[in-house]
């Protein structure tokens, strides 16, 4: 399920403000661990509703993110800004259940 963010107004550790469009998408993964979670954990809502989850935990963890690096990172050291992407809302999401693939981040942009 692709998942549209615009996560707006984010304070880097310089306390700059970016907005950050990105897409994730998350799905429930293929070990059993994740299908036992999704049974527990999702059984009965409905795709809004796991969307709107995945899409809370998704913008704190980004949130997080950004406010770890200061803004050169976050534009020119993308491996290191995705791979702490990656990291922090994998983790997250597989608390719900889901597995998230590798984010699309599109332009980051300073918030004036």
């Amino acid at each position: 399920m692709p998942l549209d963010i615009k996560l707006a107004s984010a304070l880097s550790l310089e306390r700059i403000r970016v907005n950050i469009p990105a897409v994730f998408t998350v799905a429930v993964g293929s070990e059993t661990r994740f299908h036992e979670k999704a049974a527990e954990r999702l059984l009965g809502l409905k795709q809004d509703e796991i969307a709107y989850q995945a899409k809370e935990i998704i913008t704190g963890q980004l949130r997080a993110v950004v406010a770890q690096l200061d803004i050169d990172t976050i534009n020119q050291d993308r491996d290191t800004f995705n791979s702490m992407i990656d990291n922090n809302v994998g983790t997250e999401l597989g608390e719900l259940i889901c597995a998230g693939a590798p984010s699309t981040l599109r332009l980051i942009e300073p918030v004036v």
